[in-house]
């Protein structure tokens, strides 16, 4: 738990010390007014949800509870980002754009790490 713990931490880092360069250097026109939120967001309910999906790892409920989180997950990011578009119109492209990749990187960094524990429980 603790080296997934590290790594979404360094993972949280990276997106946040890319997107700031990236504006510094003026690839992108500004950072996204919304960065910070989004990739603690990301942390959070992803350190949360791997947490709880470790618990079921070797039991027959953990491919319905992972799609479950999944889909919770995802309700959730709509939420958040139906929030983002109404309080920041302007600024919508980035933040929408920001929240995506990094549900997709976060989402990756997850199943890596599940996903050699659900194939050692499969094979014994």
């Amino acid at each position: 738990m603790l080296k997934f713990i590290l790594v979404t931490l360094a993972v949280s880092v990276s997106i946040l010390g890319i997107v700031y360069f990236a504006a510094y250097v003026e690839w992108i026109a500004g950072r996204p007014s919304y960065l910070e939120e989004i990739v603690i967001f990301m942390l959070v309910s992803t350190i949360v949800i791997y947490r709880y999906l470790n618990k079921f790892i070797n039991t027959d409920y953990f491919v319905p509870l992972f799609l479950a989180s999944i889909s919770i997950k995802l309700i959730a990011s709509l939420a958040i980002m139906t929030l983002m578009v109404i309080k920041d119109r302007s600024g919508a492209a980035p933040n929408i754009a920001l929240f995506l990749m990094s549900y997709g990187i976060f989402t990756g960094v997850e199943i890596a790490f599940l996903y050699p524990r659900v194939s050692r429980h499969k094979k014994g």
